[in-house]
């Protein structure tokens, strides 16, 4: 899911730099990848980086001052505790993305008007390939077609 987010909103601004800079474009794909990593995720509120790794990102040029020698069992048992924490609000942040975006769409979907005779099909996922561990390839879930009596 990262990787295909990161590739959708990467390629607009690579194909930017390569046109523009034909013959060093890629000496600037650590800036574009950091900036990526480090910008918050409207659907998770949280950085790509720091669900990743637990933590946010940090510049090598960047001075820490603040840095305090950690055990590896406790780093280890922070990190869990940070990651677990983060994918229970990213659950819950797409969980409310999806409700609202199922409001929006139901706002403006008109509810079907069938007429006798016409002929329709049911949607079965029961029946499709995947519900029964076949195959993750598309398949018909769809039966019919059959006529509105």
């Amino acid at each position: 899911m990262l990787i295909l987010s990161f590739v959708h909103q990467f390629c607009p601004l690579l194909y930017l730099q390569v046109n523009q800079n034909q013959n060093t474009w890629d000496t600037h794909l650590p800036e574009f990848q950091f900036a990526y990593n480090s910008t918050p995720y409207p659907a998770t509120k949280y950085t790509p980086f720091s669900v990743e790794h637990g933590r946010e990102a940090r510049l090598l040029a960047a001075p820490d001052f603040g840095v305090r020698n950690v055990s590896p069992g406790d780093h280890y048992f922070k990190t869990k505790e940070f990651v677990n924490r983060a994918y229970d609000l990213i659950k819950m942040e797409n969980m409310k993305t999806q409700a609202a975006n199922a409001l929006n769409f139901n706002e403006q979907r008109q509810a079907p008007n069938f007429v006798l005779d016409n002929l329709v099909l049911v949607d079965c996922p029961v029946y499709s390939k995947v519900s029964l561990g076949q195959s993750k390839k598309p398949s018909h879930c769809y039966r019919g077609p059959f006529r509105i009596a």
